[in-house]
């Protein structure tokens, strides 16, 4: 009390603990002080059980777990997602560059089969037939490559809104769950509360724009 600036004399501090003292056995614990200084009501404290059904509390316990590996899913799911789309974007520069390789050494044979002297624009000729005349490996490659990639990052990508609808699902249901267990007389408050910690605490695994948060 002196700490706290709540200085007493001695007359004052007898009347105090007996306001104190709920149960008038003459001692004063913290929790009976701790609703004086707040002014709580001590009904709903000294009526609570000191337990609670524990199907209950495992039964919220399994939800709880299931919310937390469906947003883990969730994460996992957004983060191949965006590994396909980096994959996606690097097939394409690589086709990109076969083709503009592939273009360039077109446009350079074409300039060479039309300029300079009979031999060397017939030979050019040739070689630019050749040349439009075979597959070129790396660019066919490249072109393959970049097809597969796009439909890997678009399956990946429609994976996407069903995990996160799956782990919103399960956090609202263990949560709606939580606070009807939480509602009852006789419910254990310190283990309901902890579990509702852990799943606020879960909304880190949720997009922002999904009621996730840092």
């Amino acid at each position: 009390l002196e700490n706290r600036g709540e200085t007493l004399t001695v007359r004052e501090m007898r009347e105090k603990l007996r306001e104190i003292d709920i149960d008038t056995n003459k001692c004063v614990s913290l929790s009976e002080y701790l609703i004086f200084r707040y002014e709580l009501d001590w009904h709903p404290f000294v009526n609570s059980a000191q337990t609670a059904n524990s199907e209950e509390l495992q039964k919220a316990q399994q939800m709880l777990d299931e919310a937390l590996a469906k947003m883990k899913e969730a994460v996992a799911v957004a983060d191949a997602a965006r590994a396909a789309e980096a994959e996606m974007q690097k097939a394409l520069k690589e086709l990109e560059n076969q083709q503009a390789e592939y273009d360039n050494r077109t446009a350079d044979l074409k300039a060479k089969s039309e300029t300079g002297g009979l031999v060397s624009r017939n030979k050019a000729k040739n070689e630019l037939e050749q040349h439009l005349a075979s597959d070129s490996l790396p660019l066919q490659r490249a072109k393959i490559n970049q097809g597969a990639a796009v439909r890997k990052a678009e399956k990946a990508r429609l994976a996407v809104e069903p995990a996160e609808r799956e782990a919103i699902r399960a956090h609202d249901e263990a949560d709606a769950y939580l606070k009807e267990v939480a509602s009852r007389t006789g419910s254990a408050q310190g283990g309901i509360w902890w579990l509702q910690r852990e799943l606020e605490e879960a909304k880190k695994y949720l997009p922002q724009s999904k009621g996730g948060r840092r």
